[in-house]
C-alpha cells in the first residue's frame, strides 16, 4: 500500500497506473499462495445410484471408520439372527451427509449378511437416476425402508428412535401376518 502511495506523487501517471497494476497482481499471487498451503486429500466424487458395500467401505474413509468402531451387542446379534429371511432393506442416503457416515455403517454392521440390502446413493437433491428415492418418497438420509415379503413394514429416518436392531426388531414383531 506504501509503494502504491510513493509512485502515485513521484512517477507519471502512466508508470504509476502500471506498477499499480503490478503490485495488485503480484499481491493477489503472493496472498492466493500463502493461502494454499494445506494438504488436499483426493476426496473421492459423490455417489450416486446403486453402490455396493464393498465400494461404500473402500472408497468413502468416513463409512469405513465407522463400520470399523461399532460394535453389537452380543443380545443385538442374537435377535438379528433370528429374524426370517424375507426381510430387505433399501438404504437410501448421502455420501456427503453426516448422518449417513453414522447409520450406514451401523446398519452394515448390525445385519452382517443376514439381511438383503440395496444401497442407493442420492445427491444433495435426494434424487439419483432411476428415480427410486422419488418412488419412495424419501426426503431424509439416511432413510432404511424395511420390507417383508416384498411389502413395507417400517422405516428409519435419519436416525433410529431405539438403536437400529430394536427399531427393525419391533417392525418385523409388528408386522401384518398375511
Amino acid at each position: 500500500m506504501i509503494a502504491i502511495l510513493l509512485t502515485s506523487h513521484f512517477m507519471s501517471p502512466f508508470v504509476s497506473k502500471n506498477i499499480k497494476y503490478v503490485i495488485v497482481v503480484l499481491s493477489l499471487i503472493i496472498s492466493a499462495c500463502s493461502s494454499n498451503n494445506e494438504t488436499y486429500s483426493a476426496k473421492p466424487k459423490m455417489a450416486i445410484g446403486t453402490i455396493s458395500v464393498d465400494q461404500l467401505l473402500s472408497r468413502y474413509n468416513a463409512f469405513n471408520q465407522e463400520f470399523e468402531r461399532f460394535q453389537l451387542s452380543e443380545i443385538e446379534k442374537k435377535t438379528v439372527h433370528s429374524w426370517p429371511d424375507k426381510v430387505k432393506v433399501d438404504v437410501f442416503f448421502g455420501t456427503w451427509c453426516h448422518d449417513s457416515e453414522r447409520e450406514v455403517p451401523r446398519l452394515l454392521k448390525a445385519l452382517s449378511n443376514k439381511v438383503a440390502l440395496n444401497l442407493i446413493a442420492l445427491d444433495y437433491s435426494k434424487s439419483e437416476p432411476l428415480a427410486r428415492a422419488a418412488a419412495a418418497n424419501i426426503n431424509f438420509t439416511p432413510t432404511f425402508v424395511v420390507y417383508y415379503n416384498d411389502k413395507v413394514i417400517g422405516r428409519i429416518i435419519e436416525r433410529p428412535n431405539i438403536s437400529l436392531v430394536a427399531d427393525i426388531d419391533l417392525f418385523i414383531k409388528n408386522r401384518p401376518l398375511k
